[in-house]
């Protein structure tokens, strides 16, 4: 039977539905599984990107590990060889100047050897007694003799440390007066200390000891805990010579803190010889054989008889009374002046001090009526004490420094600009020698302008009153920003070796940026003029880490980021590499190490990192 007209034809036909779902139904599950499928793939490219930039994240950082590698490897070796070349050459000099010491025949002693000295010494006194004449030239002479003997040991000594050579040198600072006398401190007695107390936040605290009973490296330690701690914006607590040390008399001079300057001048009483008389037309004179006699200073022993007999003539009202007055008018107060060297220094008043023979120290007691003329270089007083007498100074009175620079100045040289409390220096520097440019206003005549080495300058400038080179212990005599010494010691190194081609400054945010940091000013500069102000750049100087900050000088706080388009370096010598010209990198690489030696001098001399 044929099929039906029209039916199932040009029809289509209708897609099976599942049970239980409709067509609306079936789209929203294709769509949600669509969906699924991309956020899987997209986490799947997510997942890839952050393994390749972990990858290249951990290839960059072994490359940057590589290359902090390299730099510090090729900064230890600049300087290894520097010191190796440096070490050689002293060696060199050191052999050279003991070879013309044994073949000096002059009859000077060896200032080294202790025996010879001892014997130039004592027949130096002995012919000094037993002489009959008064040749103030030959008197001189052996003065000029065992100035030349100083300065022969001081040249010997400095090499020396130079090469780290300390063996025998104990003998040559035995002179108990150059050492502070220090005040005995009693051992702290267990009834002072007390248990560990509990704060507010349960933090344990150490034991506390009355601070009259605490040893001098346990104030030390104390001073630089506390500055440590301190909070923002606190000052810091100046270091006195209190917080280590105390001189046991207030009259004794700390020569730590005080420094002799233009010299001592001695002072001596003669008894005038019998005088002549005119008889008519006769000269008569009595003619004695002994030399002249010295009046000497009285002691207390003398007092302490002068004392008992003055008791006894007063219940005696006797011969005694007027032995007493006699003494009394023996011994009046004498007027006395004498004008300072020409070559001193005085910032301030100077302090006037003898020498005490039986304590081997000096004194600032015995002194009356003393007056500084300032015009005419004079000082004045009233004194009973005879012999050596010396002007002082505080030692520190140029410190903290306000601000410091160092420029190249043509080919091998520098300008080192100190602007100190109460003086400006300008020293030049070459490889083997320094020259003072200024001050100009001041008497120095005998040092500016001379080129002379290093520490021969540095000595003459400490004994004409300008002492800018702070000593071991100065952190208890000023108040400085403390700074972790193996960093400041690299940065002076780095310093040196780019100050050929680079100036550096002081920044006012180094006081500021902490213990284990180091900011200073930076700029290529391969001119003789100043450094334009806008060239100048901030440089973090950090253990490991060194980079060129963002922040300058001119902004009114210090915000810590880096220069866009820079890197990080291990130190700061190949920071000022990375923007350098090919002209300052040409500079660098022919730089001396006699010169670097002699920049990094002044740097360690003055420590200006940590002083400004």
């Amino acid at each position: 039977m044929p099929p039906k007209k029209g039916k199932g034809k040009g029809k289509k036909g209708k897609k099976a539905v599942p049970l239980g779902e409709t067509p609306d139904n079936l789209e929203e599950e294709q769509r949600l599984a669509a969906e699924r499928e991309a956020a899987r793939i997209a986490l799947e490219q997510e997942q890839e990107a952050r393994r390749k930039e972990k990858e290249a994240m951990e290839e960059m950082m072994k490359q940057e590990a590589e290359r902090f590698e390299t730099e510090t490897q090729v900064l230890q070796e600049m300087l290894n060889e520097n010191k190796n070349q440096l070490k050689e050459m002293r060696e060199q000099v050191r052999s050279t100047k003991i070879w013309d010491r044994f073949l000096l025949c002059n009859g000077t002693p060896d200032p080294t050897v202790q025996s010879e000295l001892n014997t130039f010494t004592s027949l130096s006194i002995d012919e000094t007694k037993n002489s009959t004449s008064q040749d103030v030239s030959a008197c001189l002479d052996d003065v000029e003799q065992a100035l030349d003997l100083i300065n022969e040991l001081e040249e010997v000594m400095t090499l020396d440390k130079q090469l780290e050579i300390s063996e025998g040198h104990d003998k040559f600072k035995e002179c108990k007066s150059f050492f502070a006398q220090k005040k005995k401190t009693p051992a702290p007695s267990r009834a002072a200390s007390v248990a560990p107390q509990q704060n507010e936040d349960n933090k344990e605290e150490k034991p506390t000891t009355p601070a009259g009973e605490e040893t001098a490296i346990e104030n030390i330690d104390k001073v630089s805990e506390n500055n440590d701690n301190l909070k923002e914006g606190q000052e810091k607590r100046p270091n006195t010579p209190s917080d280590a040390d105390e001189i046991e008399d207030e009259d004794i001079v700390d020569l730590r803190a005080m420094s002799t300057v233009g010299g001592v001048m001695y002072l001596d009483l003669l008894k005038l010889p019998p005088q002549a008389k005119k008889v008519g037309n006769w000269v008569i004179q009595d003619i004695t054989e002994s030399e002249l006699e010295r009046i000497p200073n009285p002691t207390p022993e003398d007092e302490k008889e002068e004392t008992e007999e003055t008791k006894e003539g007063e219940e005696n009202g006797g011969e005694a009374a007027i032995t007493q007055l006699t003494k009394e008018l023996t011994w009046p107060l004498l007027n006395m002046s004498f004008t300072v060297a020409s070559n001193a220094v005085f910032t301030e008043e100077p302090q006037l001090a003898r020498w005490e023979d039986s304590q081997q120290c000096w004194r600032t007691d015995g002194f009356e009526d003393v007056n500084f003329d300032e015009t005419n270089g004079t000082i004045s007083f009233k004194s009973q004490f005879i012999g050596p007498i010396c002007t002082f100074q505080d030692t520190y009175n140029n410190m903290p420094f306000q601000s410091w620079e160092i420029r190249p100045y043509g080919q091998g040289c520098v300008i080192f600009t100190l602007i100190a409390a109460s003086v400006e220096l300008e020293i030049s520097i070459k490889e083997n020698a320094c020259c003072l440019n200024s001050p100009e206003d001041m008497e120095l005549d005998g040092i500016r302008n001379k080129w002379l080495p290093a520490h021969i300058l540095m000595q003459k400038l400490v004994a004409a009153g300008i002492n800018v080179f702070p000593s071991e212990d100065a952190d208890k005599y000023v108040s400085i920003s403390v700074k972790d010494e193996e960093l400041e010691s690299s940065v002076y190194e780095q310093m040196a070796l780019a100050s050929s081609a680079f100036a550096f400054s002081w920044s006012r945010w180094n006081a500021d940026c902490g213990e284990k940091r180091q900011i200073v000013r930076a700029a290529e500069n391969l001119t003789t003029h100043p450094v334009d102000e806008d060239m100048w750049k901030n440089y973090s100087c950090e253990p490991r880490k060194s980079y060129v900050l963002k922040c300058t000088d001119d902004d009114d706080e210090m915000f810590d980021e880096k220069v866009e388009g820079t890197q990080f370096h291990p130190d700061i010598f190949h920071c000022l590499k990375e923007g350098a010209s090919s002209e300052a990198v040409d500079v660098l690489t022919n730089t001396s190490y006699t010169f670097v030696d002699n920049v990094s001098t002044w740097l360690f001399a003055t420590k200006v990192l940590t002083f400004s």
